[in-house]
């Protein structure tokens, strides 16, 4: 059995391109980082906009590699609307708690089809509801379409240049089109936001998956940061917009068997398919909420382990402890 672990992230960066959800998933004031922090830990997503809008994330503890799926992300897709998302992982190589050691792509099932190397510049547009222009190093232009659904400036409205270069890679396009419309298929496995969070294993990568720059295989032991960029490149001048990868938990997979001492430290609880573990007995009441802030149930003082088999299944709740909240899927 697969343990889901919500040991908490801590967000270093937030870099998204323009898109339809930037500026409300989150709301940003001047700390676009913080912002994406309060959202994750919410429970709520948050938007990576178009090509190259990316997240880079520290594990709260570093994530050994076990050979087996050590990571599940979540985003929103659906059936036939995967927005995938590239990852990358790093080493703390140099040990001072910064992502400034070499980044590793995981190698998901598109990586043979995958551009790398690959620059995407956005322009700002002359007023808040224009269409943004876009150029790319594969001589694609381009606009993200302004759309009346989220009549917001697209633009991150904290920042003050003109104009947005991404680096990173390019998926090759999951759009196809089905009796006249247009729908995302998913990839086969490595990608963020690609596959319904009810799939676990489809939403998990394994850190044997990272590559470095040519391709080789990194292998690497462990990872203490994760970076999240989409992936995808496609507009659409009808009310759809463009592909935006989402993310909505970043958390870490364990088997029952492989808990150490490094592990039980946390004061985060275990979630298993059928009970709540908690590290030690509640010294506080725990409640349980849906995703949408439902009050569901109360977890009395006292309680080690909470069954969870009277709660509805398929359905993302919030559990809030005295001092954190954590999302888990039932």
């Amino acid at each position: 059995m697969k343990l889901i672990v919500l040991l908490s992230v801590i967000i270093l960066s937030y870099d998204p391109a323009p898109g339809q959800f930037i500026n409300i998933l989150p709301t940003v004031t001047d700390n676009p980082a913080a912002a994406a922090q309060s959202a994750l830990d919410r429970g709520m997503l948050v938007s990576l906009g178009a090509a190259g809008g990316s997240l880079t994330a520290a594990f709260a503890e570093p994530v050994a590699n076990t050979h087996d799926y050590e990571i599940a992300i979540f985003g929103n897709a659906f059936s036939a609307s995967a927005e995938p998302g590239i990852i990358y992982v790093s080493k703390d190589i140099n040990h001072n708690n910064l992502p400034d050691d070499p980044w590793y792509e995981i190698a998901g099932s598109e990586y043979a089809n995958t551009t790398h190397n690959y620059t995407i510049t956005y322009y700002r547009p002359t007023n808040d509801t224009s269409d943004i222009p876009y150029q790319d190093s594969e001589g694609n232009t381009g606009v993200i379409p302004h759309n009346t659904y989220h009549p917001q400036p697209y633009f991150p409205s904290w920042l003050t240049s003109d104009q947005i270069t991404l680096h990173g890679s390019l998926l090759p396009s999951n759009a196809t089109t089905e009796n006249g419309i247009v729908v995302f298929q998913p990839y086969d496995y490595g990608y963020a936001d690609n596959h319904q969070n009810s799939d676990t294993l489809a939403c998990s990568i394994k850190i044997d998956w990272a590559v470095d720059s040519l391709g080789n295989t990194a292998d690497l032991d462990t990872v203490h940061f994760i970076r999240i960029q989409t992936g995808v490149l496609y507009t659409s001048s009808l009310q759809t917009g463009e592909q935006s990868t989402e993310i909505s938990a970043i958390n870490t997979i364990h088997e029952p068997n492989a808990l150490d001492n490094s592990f039980i430290t946390t004061d985060a609880p275990i979630f298993t398919t059928t009970e709540i573990l908690f590290p030690q007995p509640l010294q506080h009441p725990a409640r349980i909420y849906t995703i949408t802030g439902q009050y569901v149930a109360t977890i009395p003082i006292g309680t080690g382990q909470y069954a969870t088999t009277t709660l509805p299944r398929n359905i993302t709740y919030l559990l809030r402890t005295e001092n954190a909240t954590y999302r888990f899927r039932h």
